[in-house]
């Protein structure tokens, strides 16, 4: 059995797509999946199976949209690869002004790695001390001014319109959960 954690694009935030983390955990047992624990209010989700990504990806996306009528992209990490991000990060609090922290540094997750076009379009939106740094699925964003006002942040669809963004402090909580799950 392997740990993952499914980062649900769009879950919570706003008005719309509101899941309570208990219904969203009972339609993660309910597809088979174990040790299913979800991490705050924006559809971060670890459990345990012995499936492939690919069809997982699939189950959950199908479990979402028949328990709550919509259909929201799913990115799946292993416990690994969240360690492996969360060591990789290029940035850390102080090489952001202003030492904001987990307000100004981030992950957008995608699914698959960005063509070297799709990164030449995105590069185009930084904007002043922004900086970003793509490694296969992960990018790392330092976002001084924040994620609000950021064009950067705000265009990431065109690396991938599944992309799903959280913060460093989010990151190393699944990765911390994670490996704890997989002990």
């Amino acid at each position: 059995m392997k740990v993952f954690a499914a980062l649900l694009k769009g879950v919570n935030v706003g008005a719309k797509n509101r899941v309570k983390m208990d219904d969203l955990i009972q339609v993660f047992e309910s597809l088979g999946f174990l040790s299913v624990q979800t991490y705050i209010q924006s559809g971060n989700v670890l459990f345990k199976s012995g499936e492939e990504e690919a069809v997982l990806r699939t189950k959950i996306k199908q479990g979402i949209e028949a328990s709550f009528g919509f259909y929201t992209p799913v990115l799946l990490r292993g416990a690994d690869e969240l360690e492996t991000a969360l060591n990789s990060f290029p940035f850390r609090k102080t090489d952001s002004p202003g030492d904001a922290g987990a307000q100004t540094l981030y992950i957008a997750l995608l699914s698959t790695a960005p063509a070297p076009e799709a990164i030449k379009r995105f590069a185009a939106y930084k904007k002043g001390k922004e900086e970003f740094l793509i490694l296969e699925r992960d990018v790392f964003l330092c976002l001084p001014d924040g994620v609000r006002g950021s064009k950067l942040a705000g265009h990431l669809h065109l690396l991938d319109k599944s992309a799903t963004l959280r913060n460093l402090n989010t990151l190393a909580a699944l990765a911390s959960m994670a490996k704890k799950m997989a002990e």
